[in-house]
């Protein structure tokens, strides 16, 4: 059987998900999420959801583009813990986000989060339902001049003011 020659960032996401060492906190968080549903900031022990920590990651890693000799990484633990590496020496690891342990406060964050996804979710299907019904909605047809709805689309003049249409 041939085997596929990786491209060099299959090469660098293979070696990403063997090691736990991602160079963008997103990537971080996409496995992380995949262990634990909700965390806690390492710094002071608050609870925090997905999207806390999204926003945290999407902020870090726009603000801090990776440069082409950049050793440092972020560092996801087996438990789902988010940390962060200056270094690239693992045992310097700095840690963000703790897992949350199982109980009330997780289950609430944890509702919180399917509501609010629940909540978006239903708004977006809204609004494409809302798009999709003005596109098969008839074109209503009016007069420049005065107004007045027309009743044939194709009309030259207006049969309110008798202005010619076109």
């Amino acid at each position: 059987m041939e085997t596929k020659k990786l491209t060099k960032e299959q090469e660098e996401a293979k070696r990403a998900l063997l090691t736990g060492h991602f160079p963008y906190m997103m990537q971080a968080l996409a496995i992380a999420y995949q262990r634990v549903p909700a965390w806690r900031f390492a710094e002071n022990g608050t609870p925090c959801s997905v999207l806390d920590v999204f926003k945290s990651a999407k902020k870090y890693d726009e603000e801090h583009p990776r440069k082409e000799d950049d050793r440092s990484f972020f560092y996801v633990s087996l438990e789902g813990a988010i940390g962060y590496c200056p270094t690239g020496v693992e045992f310097q690891v700095v840690w963000l986000f703790y897992p949350m342990e199982p109980g009330e406060e997780r289950n609430s964050i944890v509702k919180a989060v399917k509501e609010e996804y629940d909540r978006v979710e239903a708004q977006l299907e809204a609004e494409k339902k809302a798009t999709e019904e003005a596109a098969a909605a008839p074109a209503k047809h009016v007069c420049p001049h005065c107004g007045a709805t027309l009743s044939n689309p194709n009309a030259k003049f207006c049969g309110n003011c008798g202005k010619p249409l076109k």
